[in-house]
C-alpha cells in the first residue's frame, strides 16, 4: 500500500496548525510525517520521518 491515508484536517476542538495521532491507529504500520507548505514565495516539503508506533 502506498498513499495518503488522510491528511490533517481542520480541527476546532485543537490548536491552530496541529494534528494529533488518533486513537483507532493501527500497530505494526508504517507511518510516514512530513509538512508541505506554500505561500506566494513558492512551496517545499520537509524530509519524511519514518514513525515506529511502538517508539510513541
Amino acid at each position: 500500500w502506498y498513499g495518503r491515508e488522510k491528511e490533517c484536517e481542520d480541527y476546532s476542538a485543537g490548536e491552530p496548525y496541529t494534528c494529533y495521532i488518533p486513537r483507532d491507529l493501527a500497530l505494526f504500520t508504517p507511518y510516514e510525517i512530513w509538512v508541505e507548505a506554500s505561500n506566494q514565495l513558492g512551496t517545499a516539503t520537509s524530509d519524511v520521518i519514518y514513525l515506529d508506533i511502538l517508539d510513541v
